[in-house]
């Protein structure tokens, strides 16, 4: 249980630091924030893993459910919202509420009835709140893959280069270039 423990305080501390790396490099940009929030989502179910591994007091082992679901259902959403941004669907949703709304009223639903009456943690493992969990956090990893792969065809269809949050990849390019120019004697 200690290994358990430690990898997932490792995994928290990796989550925390890729989110705040992506946050600062511009904490303006609505996709940093939203991939920012995904990695703390994560971060605080994977603590909320650590703490459960080592925990044997029945009341504290339920504060920490319930810390671990909120991260669950919460980083689902937010990994969509941010490929939502990224591949400039938000563009064309901008007055549509209605959708942002329908992206968060299934997760809210479910945290509700864990937060306030442990629905999942009692339909464990084979009732409707605990396989809703996962089915909707299925469904939302699908739509965001979906999203991805229409964006990449949709890039190499038109021409053009496809677009990378911020040019966070403007390093590996330029050394993938410099290293191909040494190769061929081209420098």
């Amino acid at each position: 249980m200690i290994i358990i423990s430690f990898l997932s305080v490792a995994g928290f501390t990796i989550y925390c630091l890729i989110g705040i790396f992506y946050l600062f490099q511009n904490y303006r940009s609505i996709k940093n924030i939203f991939f920012f929030l995904f990695c703390l989502s994560f971060a605080l179910w994977s603590l909320s893993k650590a703490f459960l591994a080592v925990t044997a007091e029945p009341s504290s082992v339920i504060i920490w459910q319930k810390i671990g679901y909120t991260g669950a259902l919460t980083y689902d959403v937010f990994i969509l919202l941010f490929f939502i941004h990224l591949t400039g669907l938000s563009d064309k949703m901008k007055k549509s509420v209605l959708f942002y709304m329908g992206i968060w009223i299934l997760p809210l639903v479910f945290l509700f009835s864990e937060l306030f009456f442990h629905n999942i943690q009692k339909d464990f493992p084979f009732g409707f709140w605990y396989i809703g969990l996962h089915v909707l956090g299925n469904g939302y990893n699908f739509i965001s893959i979906i999203f991805i792969l229409v964006w990449i065809n949709h890039k190499t269809e038109t021409g053009k280069e496809a677009r990378y949050p911020d040019n966070h990849f403007r390093f590996n390019n330029y050394y993938s270039d410099s290293s191909q120019r040494f190769y061929t004697g081209d420098a």
